[in-house]
């Protein structure tokens, strides 16, 4: 925070500039063990660390850290150290995940290599230093190759950190020691930068001289804009007595070393005062003894209600995946077995309620599995049973009186829901459990009580309430720190020490986890202490936390999926992981229907219902139809197959003249819809003008040809087996009406026929009709002309009917030899 505010502060580089270093500055040599930088922003791409030991004559590289090691530090071999002075590059604290409070952490010991002796020479050295210099040579740019010169988009880019801690410890008799910090570019600074060497404050003695001790938190709380110096200097030390000041908890007892201060500390709990776990190690929070109720065992009655966490960001008040909703006469009954010390604990019952009643009793039955220690903690231990009732205004409550526990033995804990009004039955009344806490009982911590230091600590303890946040809170982050210190040190003491984070490598995003309860700290949608499952509501657990099931919220029961798959719980007829559309077989989401398709097909379209890919020669919206070639009535209770048209054969047999059929639903008969000039009821006869012989296999039936001089509409046109004309028009005949009738004739065959006009007198009538073509009758003897109306030259009587008769005119008495055809009448 910035001094004299509750502004949260942070030191920022010049936006745009790529190559910045922060340098410490000692004025002793110090040993350095590990540093941990945390960022405001994203990661640098690119940074080294370099120390000097003899005040900035020589450096040398610490770690190489890199995006792309290859690209920014070529020649550099990137991995883990082999040995203890090998340099390496890293590109796991380089990536743009996470966009903020991204962490860099280096140790100069690796805890990759095996050290056998932490006071070899070559240890020694490559701890000392008295200059340290961090290099930022490389931002992360978003996607762009090259720093765009404009300034609104180097707006962007800028190295920011609000956290960086150094552990060094002094090794020689410090005098006036100062600490410098130089920025190689001008800066922006914004309000408080924190350096530590290592983490414990320095204290006042009995006579109130500045002291500090070999573990010393160094803080420079302010640095103005304009600067770039700052000098914090160290009192010299003086000689005097402290008080060990053990934690009660993390220290086995309250001595400690004469000369150092250090406190003999319980399992993985360090500190010269043993009040801090070990990194990536934590204490047990006071309700560290939980047991969830959707994991224990439950009468039939009972229903696991699990409760998805809001997603408008408001506070969780449940623990685990959610509830069990218990009924009246219903029981939870949950296992205990993981009790580490022998002593009085309270039950708290942790629930929510779902009337506006009091629940007024609840039975509560501690079941041993033996006998207790008599020369125990639990010697005089009562097991009766408790009633407590559930208040609709809390959501904790607290059995008494407490139930003394021993280690190593495994117990039974009943809660027995027998009414929730005295006055009446409600079989539907019901309360929502969440868990049953174990809390150690205060007055049973030996160090709250018995010396004037044990009862300052416990009326601190009660002054601040602290005996309340374990039953009520889940959220530690509510819990004033003086509780937590007390909490943490009850923890240490209860266990023995403190716990391995061992927070989930894939769902968290760093090892580290709260010193106090051991949360680790999650990726999105991930949850439990080690960040090791999705959220209720969540799937896919993996490097980018979990998804969001997104289940539809017609066609899905609730919004929880199955962690793995994600698939959705469905309602009847619903499909899809998230129950968006209608399951195989049905339509119309959300309103799902069974496909209607008369049992000739499995699917439909889920919007129109249309049937795809009906079977048994069907066809249709709902497969009711027969494909084209086939009949039938393929509908449901109707249940006539679609048959191959018999045409008079079936489609393909080379025999069939018809494209479709029909059934008739009268006669339940077939009727072919025959091709053109094919008939009957089975296409096996020929229509009028046509002919052929269609109810032979291979046979056809062909247009009859006469040249057009036929009546269509009339019947027998042309005999339906030969083809032969029989009703010629436009005084036509033959086989094709192609030639005029007797006594017809026409001038080509593109003209009409005409009546052929001949002599009554002229014509011999017994030789026949005249020519087809010229329409020339056939004369009599003598007479010629078209229509034989004419004797020939010198030749006359025609009216005889018998031809004509030469004139024979005397040469000498008539002018001419031509007499009159009718009277023989001479000039």
């Amino acid at each position: 925070m910035y001094p004299g505010t509750r502004q949260k502060s942070w030191w920022q580089s010049e936006n745009g500039k790529e190559n910045v270093y922060i340098q410490l500055d000692l004025e002793a040599e110090f040993h350095f063990t590990h540093l941990i930088i945390t960022f405001k922003t994203f990661r640098p791409a690119a940074m080294l660390i370099e120390r000097s030991y003899d005040f900035k004559q020589t450096w040398q590289v610490y770690r190489y850290f890199a995006y792309n090691c290859a690209e920014s530090f070529p020649g550099i071999r990137e991995g883990y150290p082999e040995n203890l002075t090998d340099v390496v590059c890293e590109s796991r604290y380089s990536a743009l995940d996470p966009s903020t409070d991204g962490e860099i952490i280096y140790r100069v010991l690796p805890p990759t290599l095996h050290i056998d002796n932490p006071y070899s020479e070559q240890v020694q050295n490559l701890l000392k230093m008295t200059n340290l210099r961090i290099n930022f040579t490389k931002l992360h740019t978003l996607g762009d190759d090259l720093l765009d010169k404009r300034e609104d988009i180097q707006e962007k880019y800028y190295y920011a950190i609000t956290d960086m801690v150094s552990a060094i410890a002094i090794i020689m008799q410090p005098v006036a020691i100062s600490m410098l910090l130089f920025m190689k570019q001008p800066v922006e600074l914004v309000g408080v930068f924190a350096m530590a060497a290592n983490i414990i404050p320095w204290v006042p003695t009995v006579n109130n001289a500045n002291l500090f001790t070999t573990e010393t938190l160094l803080e420079i709380s302010k640095i103005q804009k304009s600067a770039d110096l700052a000098t914090v200097t160290l009192m010299e030390k003086q000689d005097g007595c402290q008080p060990c000041d053990c934690d009660p908890g993390g220290s086995y007892d309250k001595n400690c070393d004469v000369i150092s201060g250090q406190c003999q500390c319980r399992e993985h709990m360090v500190g010269r005062t043993c009040s801090t776990p070990k990194q990536q190690h934590y204490t047990a929070s006071l309700d560290f003894l939980l047991y969830e109720a959707e994991s224990a065992r439950s009468s039939a009655n009972c229903q696991v209600v699990i409760r998805e966490p809001y997603r408008d960001g408001s506070e969780i008040t449940w623990t685990g995946i959610g509830f069990v909703k218990a009924f009246e006469r219903s029981f939870i009954e949950f296992n205990i077995d993981d009790i580490r010390t022998a002593m009085d604990y309270e039950i708290a019952i942790r629930y929510e309620p779902t009337l506006p009643s009091n629940w007024e009793d609840v039975e509560v039955t501690i079941e041993r599995p033996g006998p207790v220690d008599p020369n125990g903690p639990c010697h005089d231990a009562r097991d009766e049973v408790r009633r407590v009732a559930l208040p609709a205004n809390s959501r904790s409550i607290t059995v008494y009186p407490p139930v003394c526990l021993e280690p190593g033995r495994s117990y039974k804990v009943k809660l027995t829901f027998r009414r929730s009004n005295f006055e009446r039955d409600t079989p539907s009344a019901s309360v929502l459990i969440d868990s049953v806490v174990l809390i150690p009982r205060i007055e049973k911590i030996p160090w709250f009580y018995g010396s004037i230091p044990a009862e300052a600590r416990r009326q601190e303890f009660e002054r601040n309430h602290c005996a309340s946040y374990p039953a009520y809170s889940v959220q530690t982050g509510q819990i004033p720190e003086v509780c937590k210190k007390y909490y943490s040190s009850i923890g240490a003491y209860i266990f023995n020490g403190a716990f391995s984070c061992q927070c989930d490598p894939t769902g968290s995003v760093s090892k580290l986890c709260d010193e106090y309860g051991g949360h680790c700290m999650c990726k999105i949608n991930v949850v439990g202490r080690r960040c090791d499952r999705c959220s209720p509501g969540t799937y896919g657990f993996g490097p980018e936390g979990c998804r969001a099931c997104d289940c539809n919220s017609i066609g899905a029961l609730d919004n929880f999926c199955n962690a793995t798959t994600g698939q959705c719980k469905c309602r009847a007829n619903t499909y899809g992981r998230e129950c968006d559309q209608c399951r195989t077989g049905f339509w119309n989401f959300p309103n799902c229907q069974r496909c209607d398709c008369n049992g000739h097909a499995d699917i439909c379209d889920s919007r129109t219902g249309a049937c795809i890919n009906c079977r048994d020669n069907t066809q249709g919206h709902n497969c009711d139809q027969c494909v084209e070639g086939f009949y039938g009535d393929p509908r449901l209770n109707v249940d006539i197959p679609c048959r191959p048209c018999p045409c008079p054969g079936i489609p393909g047999s080379n025999h069939s003249y018809a494209e479709r059929c029909s059934l008739d639903m009268y006669t339940k008969d077939v009727v072919c819809e025959c091709q053109e000039g094919y008939s009957g009821s089975r296409c096996d006869v020929c229509s009028d003008n046509y002919f052929g012989n269609p109810e032979e296999p291979g046979g056809s039936c062909q247009a009859c040809d006469c040249n057009e001089k036929i009546d269509l509409l009339k019947p027998g046109n042309c005999d339906p087996h030969t083809g032969q004309c029989k009703q010629c028009l436009y005084e036509t005949t033959g086989d094709h009406c192609e030639i005029c009738r007797s006594g017809f004739f026409r001038y080509a065959e593109d003209r009409m026929c005409e009546e052929c006009v001949c002599h009554i007198l002229g014509t011999n009538s017994s030789a026949g009709p005249c020519d087809p073509t010229s329409g020339q009758c056939v004369c009599l003897p003598n007479v010629t002309g078209l229509n034989c109306d004419q004797c020939i030259p010198n030749h006359w009587k025609i009216a005889s009917g018998e031809g004509c008769e030469p004139c024979n005119c005397d040469p000498q008495g008539s002018l001419r030899q031509q007499c009159n055809e009718v009277n023989f009448k001479n000039e």
